[in-house]
This record gives structure tokens, sequence and C-alpha cells, in this order.
């Protein structure tokens, strides 16, 4: 159940399919935050740095990414 609504919440913010939010979760160890920056292709260790450069805040992160950097 839990992790049901992990995925849905990385399908929505990420705005990707089930399945890649399913991947993404994957290869993020469960971590949502992590997740959805993998569902928008950054690499799971490269995702980890840009939430601890953005103090955890995944909407700073998500900007860094879209901004290319």
């Amino acid at each position: 159940k839990l992790r049901l609504r992990g995925e849905a919440m990385v399908r929505d913010i990420a705005d990707v399919d089930m399945a890649a939010a399913s991947h993404a979760l994957d290869a993020a160890g469960q971590d949502i935050k992590q997740a959805v920056l993998v569902a928008m292709g950054v690499a799971t260790n490269e995702a980890h740095r840009l939430l601890e450069i953005h103090g955890e805040n995944l909407s700073d992160a998500m900007r860094a990414v879209q901004r290319g950097g």
C-alpha cells in the first residue's frame, strides 16, 4: 500500500507513467525525493547531491534540473 502511494507520488510530481515511477523508486532506494529526480532523468548519485545542495528542497532541486544544473 505504501509502495503504491510512493509510486503515485513520483508519477504525479515527475509526470511519468507508473512503470517509470516504479523503476525510479527502486533505483532511489525507495526515497521519494530522489526518485522524482531519477524519473526526470537524473542519475541516482546526482539526485542525492542535488538534494543535499538544495537543503532537501525538492522544488529547488527540480528547478535546478530544469535549468540544466
